[in-house]
C-alpha cells in the first residue's frame, strides 16, 4: 500500500489550521508544510530517529538520523511499511510502541532490540477534530551504549555484593574463631585463679602456721620465697588432685623437695628423722606414679 503524500489541514470553513486534520475521499491527508511547516528542518537535528507514521504502520516522515541508521537515501522510505523497511517482518514486531498506541489510543513505549543493537521507541497518536487516529509521532533512541553500562554496573554491583558476603562471611569466621579464643582465655584465667588459690590455702598458708606456730620467719623465709614464686603454677592442684591422695604432710615434703631442699634439710624444718622424710618420699614417688621411671622427684616437681 503506498503512502498517503498530499494531506491538507483546515475546519469547516475551509480556513486552513495546522492544527485540523480533514479527511477527504476516505483518506487522510495533511499538507505536511503547512500543517508542520519546517518539519524537516526541525527533526533532522534531532539526533535521535523521529517519523511519522500512518495508521496502516507506513512511513510518512523520516528524519536525516533514521536514514543514516537504515543506510537509505532521504525520502527513499516514505510509503514503505515500517516493519518491513526496518524489521524485514510481515508485520509489526512484538511489543511494537506504534500497535500499542493504535490499541489504547495513548502513548505506547516499549524496547526494541534489532541487529544486535536495543533501542527505547515511543509512539504517541495524532488525532483529527473528530478525535480519529490520523497519524503517530515515533521516535527511537538508541540505548545500546547505555545497556551496557548498565550491564557492567550490575556486574560490578554483582561482583561487590559478593565480595562482601564474601568479606562478611569472613569476618564471621573470624569473630568465632575470636570469640574461641576469648572463651579460652577465660578458662585459662580462671584455670590461674584456681591454681593460685590451691598454692596459696594448700602450699602457703600451712608455711605461714609454721610461722606463726614457731615464731621462726627466717628459718622459712627461703620455703616462702620460693612458693611464692611458683604461685601461678599446677603445683598445688597435681599435688592435692584426689585421686594422688597425698597427706597433708606429703604435700608439705613436696613443696620443700620443689624449693631443692635436701632430706636432711626436710628433716630439720620439720623435727623428723631423715629416714621418715626418705620414707615420706617414696610415698609420693608412688603416688605419683613415678616410682618405677627413673625420674627424680624434684625435676617432676619443678616441671609441675
Amino acid at each position: 500500500m503506498k503512502s498517503s503524500k498530499n494531506w491538507r489541514a483546515g475546519n469547516k470553513k475551509g480556513e486552513k489550521d495546522p492544527r485540523n486534520i480533514a479527511v477527504k475521499q476516505g483518506k487522510p491527508k495533511i499538507d505536511q508544510e503547512e500543517c508542520c511547516p519546517g518539519w524537516q528542518e526541525t527533526f533532522d537535528a534531532a539526533l535521535d530517529i523521529v517519523a511519522l507514521i500512518s495508521p496502516d504502520f507506513e512511513i510518512l516522515k523520516l528524519n536525516r538520523a533514521g536514514y543514516a541508521n537504515l543506510g537509505k537515501r532521504p525520502g527513499e522510505l516514505v510509503g514503505e511499511k515500517c516493519y518491513a523497511a526496518v524489521h524485514g517482518l510481515s508485520s509489526p514486531i512484538d511489543g511494537c510502541p506504534c500497535e500499542k498506541a493504535l490499541k489504547t489510543r495513548t502513548s505506547g513505549t516499549g524496547e526494541i532490540s534489532d541487529h544486535g543493537r536495543m533501542y527505547i521507541a515511543t509512539a504517541s497518536p495524532i488525532f483529527d477534530k473528530n478525535d480519529k487516529i490520523v497519524a503517530l509521532a515515533h521516535t527511537v533512541k538508541d540505548i545500546t551504549e547505555r545497556k551496557k553500562a548498565e550491564e557492567i554496573l550490575q556486574t560490578a554491583q554483582k561482583d561487590l555484593e559478593g565480595q562482601v558476603r564474601e568479606r562478611t562471611a569472613d569476618l564471621d569466621r573470624k569473630n568465632i574463631a575470636l570469640q574461641e579464643i576469648i572463651n579460652q582465655i577465660e578458662i585459662e584465667k580462671n584455670r590461674m585463679k584456681e591454681q593460685i588459690r590451691i598454692n596459696i590455702e594448700k602450699i602457703i598458708f600451712p608455711v605461714l602456721e609454721k610461722i606463726k606456730k614457731e615464731g621462726d620467719g627466717k628459718k622459712y623465709a627461703a620455703v616462702l620465697l620460693s612458693q611464692l614464686k611458683d604461685i601461678t603454677s599446677s603445683f598445688g592442684i597435681t599435688v592435692t588432685n584426689g585421686s594422688v591422695k597425698l597427706t597433708p604432710k606429703e604435700i608439705e615434703i613436696c613443696g620443700l623437695v620443689k624449693a631443692a631442699y635436701k632430706s636432711k634439710e626436710i628433716a630439720s624444718l620439720l623435727h623428723v628423722s631423715c629416714q621418715t622424710v626418705e620414707w615420706h618420699r617414696k610415698k609420693i614417688r608412688s603416688k605419683l606414679r613415678i616410682a618405677n621411671r627413673g625420674v627424680h622427684l624434684g625435676s617432676y616437681l619443678h616441671e609441675l
